[in-house]
Formats: C-alpha cells, structure tokens, sequence
C-alpha cells in the first residue's frame, strides 16, 4: 500500500539527485493521506486515495510514446508527478481547512491571474447560489428534496450536519483544482498546523509550476 512510480519514470528522475530527493519527499509527505483517504466531505465518493494516484501514474506513463518521452527531462518528470499527487489533495481536506479558507488564511497564495475572488467572496457567492438551487439539484446533492437550507451556517461549535457537509463538499469539489494549486504553495492546514507537501529549500517556483499542472486538470 504505497505510492508507486512508473519505471520510466524513476530512470528519468535519477539523472538528478535533488529532483528525485524531492519527489522521495513528497511521497512521505503525502503517501499518509491518500494511505488513511479520509474524505471527510465526500463519504459517498469513489476511491482517491492512493490507488486512485498509482492508476493515473501509470495512466500518464502509458500516454506518452516513447520517442516524446526521449525529449522529457528529470525537471519535466518532477512536475508531472508532483501534480498527479497534488491533483486531488483538494478532496481530502478537513474542516479545519475550509475554515481557515473561509476565513482568508490562504488568501496570499490567490493567482490573481486567475482568480478574481477570495476564498470568503467565493464562500458568499455560492451560499447565495444555494439558497436558489433547483429541486433537481437538491436532491441531486442531498438526495432528497430538502425544504430549506438555513444560512448562515453554523458549523463551528457542533460541527456540520449532513446537510452541511455536503453542501461545503459541493464547494470544495468545484474548485479543489484552485485549492490543489494553493496547496502546493501553502500546505494544508489540519488541527496541528500546516502540512507542508515541499521541503522548504524547494525552489518556489517548482511549486508553482507543480500546483499550476494539478489546477489545470479542472480549468
């Protein structure tokens, strides 16, 4: 139960000590969670943790041919893989994550090239949205066709209900391509303090360019 790379991949990354020293590092850093794929928000959901990771691994590796693969490099191999484990860490953040995003703790990782809201403005807007959803889409999210939803929410002192859950899971699964992004340059923040998927000595703009990669599989 691990996460396992492509052989061809492996080769590729040897060619440079600190390139494989960082993916080495990031598998530690991460392997734990896709390990326990606690999916706090998407109990309902299929499988991803790290069988989900090992599937689109090699799924990458078998749709490269092999003379494009002769023209990648260690640094191109780096960021590949970085952003398939980093792709969906989105989905396994826990309550004290979508706090501290409604609450602007990862507002000074916004792309402003990208994004134009914050996470709170962001939080608004749907809470706006939801309180129109469809019947159709309530039932869809809910699973059956829920009279009301009560706004604000409050979820912080009890905890969320069911309902709650999966209304915020619905948030999160929209823009958890942003979230893998902000991630890759933040950590993700639990009960004990960020985790940080990087070694500090990482070249800043390999996490970039790393959650760039994973947010681009929803853009």
């Amino acid at each position: 139960m691990s996460i396992v790379l492509p052989e061809r991949y492996q080769t590729k990354l040897i060619e440079n000590k600190n390139h494989i020293a960082i993916i080495t590092d990031l598998i530690d850093r991460i392997g734990d969670i896709y390990l326990e794929n606690n999916l706090f928000f998407f109990e309902e959901y299929t499988d991803h943790g790290w069988r989900h990771i090992n599937s689109v691994l090699k799924a990458s590796d078998e749709l490269i041919p092999g003379e494009s693969f002769e023209n990648l490099n260690s640094i191109d191999i780096l960021l590949l893989v970085s952003s398939i484990m980093l792709h969906d860490i989105g989905m396994h953040v826990q309550l004290t994550t979508f706090i501290g995003l409604i609450k602007g703790e990862y507002d000074d990782t916004r792309c402003i090239n990208f994004d134009n809201s914050n996470w709170s403005e962001l939080w608004v807007l749907y809470c706006n949205e939801a309180k129109r959803f469809s019947s159709k889409k309530r039932i869809e999210l809910f699973g059956y066709d829920i009279e009301k939803i009560d706004f604000p929410l409050n979820f912080e002192n009890k905890g969320p209900s069911e309902t709650e859950k999966k209304l915020i899971g619905e948030f999160i699964r929209r823009y958890h391509p942003r979230l893998a992004h902000e991630i890759a340059l933040k950590g993700i923040k639990t009960n004990k303090g960020y985790i940080q998927f990087f070694n500090e000595s990482v070249d800043p703009q390999i996490k970039d360019l790393a959650g760039l990669i994973a947010r681009s599989h929803g853009m």
